[in-house]
């Protein structure tokens, strides 16, 4: 009796995992679309979708933007992006651990724009 049990718990994690992996992918952002700051190369980014909400994940900077679509999600991700990159770059002299890494991070794949 058991058995049977087992087998249906494993199909409906199987079913559920399964549903999780068709709602995730993986995009490559090259193009920040940002007056002061371009990007040197595509940047990977994590798209997942929750319900008919798109989230645009960079993991590199726990960078994430969201909308009502992958446009939207990537564009609010890249505000975020930038946000983060200016800011940073304000006090890069006083960064704790991790906003240093994301600081070296943000450094090898922006440029800013020259005037």
């Amino acid at each position: 009796m058991a058995e049977p049990l087992t087998r249906q718990i494993i199909r409906e994690v199987v079913r559920e995992t399964l549903s999780q992996v068709l709602q995730q992918k993986t995009v490559y952002l090259e193009d920040l679309k940002h007056p002061e700051l371009k990007l040197i190369r595509p940047i990977p980014v994590f798209l997942e979708y929750d319900g008919e909400t798109v989230i645009a994940n960079y993991y590199d900077t726990e960078s994430y933007g969201y909308g009502d679509s992958e446009y939207e999600a990537l564009d609010d991700l890249r505000l975020e992006l930038a946000q983060t990159y200016l800011e940073l770059a304000e006090d890069a002299e006083g960064l704790g651990s991790l906003p240093q890494q994301w600081w070296n991070n943000l450094q090898i794949i922006f440029l800013k724009r020259s005037d």
